[in-house]
């Protein structure tokens, strides 16, 4: 399965995503609050995105491809941010 197409992701002549694609994000990480908070602060801390919006399209579509992965690189990120 390829991915889809990042410019299709987007709004026409911005690099904010479309809510449609928004929408489908938020389905395919799915999750409790922890999980959706642990997303949000790793897309901040990667990719500068203050929230889906604003993540990357090509971000976007390979999370849409493999949301899993994505899941996994923000759990993996608060686990580094967990004091001991």
């Amino acid at each position: 399965m390829n991915p889809p197409n990042p410019s299709d992701l987007c709004i026409f002549g911005t690099k904010r995503l479309s809510m449609d694609t928004v929408t489908k994000l938020e389905l395919a990480l799915g999750g409790d609050v922890e999980t959706q908070q642990q997303i949000l602060d790793f897309i901040q801390m990667k990719y500068g995105a203050r929230n889906l919006i604003h993540l990357p399209a090509h971000v976007a579509a390979k999370a849409l491809l493999v949301p899993s992965r994505m899941v996994a690189a923000a759990k993996g990120y608060a686990e580094q941010c967990v004091p001991f």
